[in-house]
């Protein structure tokens, strides 16, 4: 595996409204993948959806775009970005 160049970056994104059970996560990986991301999305406990991605920080300005929209049936009311290190994903996948 190549080391990652200095624009990659990482990212957590802790999303809430109504955001289970309307297809956030398929949505969310779908919108990463479009941008060549890896990482992860899972739902919480606390009833707001987890994702975690590694990209460019041009990728990650697009997916918060995308984030914050959501698919059709959701509501997003607030998206928080949380800076992290770089992890060590190879795809983009949904955790269950």
């Amino acid at each position: 595996m190549s080391l990652p160049d200095s624009n990659t970056i990482q990212k957590r994104y802790i999303i809430s409204g109504k955001v289970q059970g309307v297809g956030y996560r398929m949505f969310a990986r779908k919108e990463a993948l479009k941008l060549s991301m890896r990482g992860q999305v899972k739902n919480l406990t606390s009833g707001e959806v987890e994702l975690i991605a590694i990209g460019s920080l041009d990728d990650h300005r697009k997916l918060n775009s995308k984030l914050q929209q959501g698919p059709i049936l959701s509501r997003v009311d607030e998206v928080q970005v949380i800076d992290e290190p770089l992890s060590n994903f190879s795809t983009f996948d949904i955790v269950h």
